[in-house]
């Protein structure tokens, strides 16, 4: 597989400094800022709505555009495939009608995950998990034909359009330069449930503003033709991360029974997020939001109550239900949620990192079931300077129960790097069809000296390859990066959520031209620029 960017092809881009929100945005969930009793969910004949009490008495209407998608592991996009969208009900509502059931004629399925609680959930959740607000960004819609990639990005009135990467326009003062970045994603069927063939899809991405206030973007489709941005949103929230703190976030999905009189089952699904940082007294902390029937919103982490300490400037990392961090010692430390008293135990790991190194962490399996025994991975930067690849369970004598996606980690390249400098792993399933093994793809991209963002990966477990994307030549110096991993879970009484192949959520996200955030595609063997996320 040649990456290198005098292979790929030609690709004809028209980048904005900024871009346009979507034509949809006020069908969108709109969530006012808690000014008094908080934001509220609530069931309606419907659909779910989110309003805020004394505050008018009027109602923010939740909502969404629906479309058709191609397969789960399709990368290229259908631009015939039209989105559709939903004609608003007699109260306005936006919620789409009942769909029937997909699900077999002697179950009955309730899915409560709907996507308007889990955007509320994310906004609440990176808000108070990050101890700060959070803010949402925007795109614009992207379309590829077979064999040829085209993004076509419209400037906003106020800002130029140009044609290259970065902007010639100052850049945005909503979000800080340099700011953490981090990403997470979920996939979902039209109503909403986290179905593991599904071709909507949820993203989040969190963000700091100057004043160190979290934001978070969010962006819903239903299909594989648009992204749809919604405004940035900025969520208070009661404590305040350390300034030098990354960002961490993690998202999974559950399904458990209720019962109820009658001969169906009845299954509720949770669509799940939760966010990790260091707080200004050096703590680990965190928010989650977790959707059920009885919408118990934003809870606190129980990392929360372990009190892990850690040095100035660490980062953070995650994938559920990992936490991974950096001791005062310097060393590597793993936490797990899943146990009767979660992240009561660490693994400590004898690797030590540079002061402030930057953590990434990956499934090395498409199977929750061992993702959550030993088969995962970390980078970290060494204190030479050298991106780390570590398989924990390699060297703690669990390797046969290690998913062997990865060649040994001695044959990682010697890629020497400034010091704290940025990078981010993804993974993604390897084979589309399972019976074929649970192998995993994985990307780390980080910043060289020379500021451009580089690649190094594995596709077949014995080599490790590097190259140099063009699309990815252009980025501010100091820049986060933050790369989507898809979420799996083991729901006990639905489908498992498996991580599923490249698509159209192989995304990641970084800052150029001054501090606009940039979308990027792995299109196949190339990178694809989604242009700049607006930012006010």
């Amino acid at each position: 597989m040649d990456q290198q960017s005098t292979t790929q092809p030609q690709q004809q881009s028209v980048i904005s400094s900024q871009r346009p929100y979507d034509q949809y945005e006020h069908a969108g969930l709109e969530v006012a800022p808690d000014q008094g009793d908080g934001l509220q969910v609530y069931q309606h004949d419907q659909g779910l709505h989110v309003y805020e009490p004394d505050r008018d008495n009027k109602e923010s209407v939740a909502g969404y555009q629906q479309g058709h998608g191609k397969d789960a592991g399709a990368v290229a996009y259908d631009q015939d495939n039209a989105p559709e969208v939903y004609t608003p009900g007699p109260d306005n509502s936006l919620i789409p009608p009942p769909q029937k059931s997909w699900l077999s004629r002697n179950k009955k399925w309730v899915v409560i995950g709907a996507i308007i609680v889990l955007v509320i959930i994310i906004a609440a959740v990176v808000g108070g998990v990050v101890g700060s607000k959070s803010n949402k960004s925007s795109s614009d819609a992207t379309s590829e034909a077979a064999g040829q990639a085209t993004t076509t990005t419209t400037s906003a009135p106020s800002k130029p359009t140009t044609s290259s990467t970065s902007s010639a326009a100052p850049g945005p003062s909503s979000i800080a330069k340099n700011s953490p970045l981090s990403a997470v994603s979920f996939r979902t069927t039209k109503d909403g449930s986290p179905a593991g063939n599904a071709t909507g899809a949820v993203i989040v991405l969190s963000f700091k503003d100057p004043a160190g206030v979290l934001h978070a973007s969010i962006s819903q489709s239903f299909g594989g033709v648009s992204s749809a941005w919604q405004k940035p949103q900025e969520v208070t929230t009661p404590s305040t991360p350390e300034n030098e703190t990354g960002l961490a976030m993690a998202g999974w999905a559950t399904a458990t029974r209720e019962d109820k009189d009658g001969p169906d089952d009845v299954i509720q699904y949770s669509l799940n997020l939760a966010v990790f940082y260091v707080n200004e007294t050096g703590y680990v902390n965190g928010l989650k939001y977790i959707t059920t029937a009885a919408a118990q919103g934003t809870q606190p982490e129980e990392m929360n109550a372990r009190a892990y300490s850690v040095r100035t400037g660490s980062r953070v990392a995650a994938y559920w239900p990992w936490v991974v961090f950096q001791d005062w010692s310097g060393f590597i430390n793993v936490a797990k949620s899943l146990a009767k008293k979660p992240y009561s135990n660490t693994q400590l790991i004898e690797h030590s990192g540079v002061q402030g190194t930057r953590l990434s962490i990956v499934p090395l399996s498409t199977d929750y079931e061992r993702i959550i025994d030993s088969s995962y991975g970390i980078f970290y930067q060494s204190p030479d300077g050298l991106l780390t690849p570590l398989v924990p369970g390699s060297e703690t004598g669990g390797s046969e129960n290690v998913t062997q996606s990865w060649p040994s980690v001695d044959k990682f390249p010697e890629i020497k790097m400034p010091v704290q400098a940025s990078f981010s792993a993804f993974s993604f399933a390897r084979y589309a069809d399972r019976g074929r093994g649970d192998l995993v793809s994985t990307y780390v991209l980080y910043q060289d000296e020379s500021d451009a963002i580089r690649q190094v990966w594995t596709d077949d477990s014995k080599t490790w390859q590097q190259s140099s994307p063009k699309v990815l030549e252009t980025a501010d110096k100091g820049t986060d990066i933050s790369c989507l991993t898809p979420a799996a879970s083991n729901n006990t009484y639905a489908e498992p959520l498996y991580v599923w192949p490249q698509s159209n959520l192989t995304r990641c996200y970084f800052q150029r031209g001054g501090g606009w955030v940039a979308e990027v595609l792995l299109n196949g063997t190339d990178w694809v620029d989604l242009g700049n996320l607006p930012m006010v």
